[in-house]
């Protein structure tokens, strides 16, 4: 019986030292939670990146399909007033994206 009485204690004691010993071990290493400037500048940088590059494109795959309208028009007025407007669209397109690059370090000087 003096047996089964020290085991069990033994266990008891087994199982609660390391449930005493938790608080310690979650407070080893305390994360770093969010951005510090840097992480937004840089943030900030690939989003307009990103979007200079996809508006680009775009402006790009309009300019050409101006092109292809104005090719195809056969000097129906119409169609050429469709074409000038595509046209227009992608040079405006290509005007915002390179924009798009100015933008980043006048952010930059601001969040510095």
């Amino acid at each position: 019986m003096n047996k089964n009485k020290l085991m069990k204690k033994l266990i008891l004691l087994g199982l609660a030292l390391p449930l005493l010993m938790m608080p310690i071990v979650a407070l080893a290493e305390v994360p770093q939670v969010g951005l510090d400037a840097q992480g937004i500048i840089d943030l900030i940088i690939s989003i307009t990146e990103w979007f200079a590059i996809i508006v680009f494109a775009l402006a790009v795959i309009f300019v050409l399909y101006a092109a292809f309208l104005f090719i195809t028009a056969g000097g129906a007025d119409e169609q050429i007033k469709t074409a000038k407007s595509v046209l227009l669209y992608g040079v405006i397109g290509i005007i915002v994206a390179l924009l798009a690059y100015g933008v980043v370090p006048l952010i930059e000087s601001f969040l510095s």
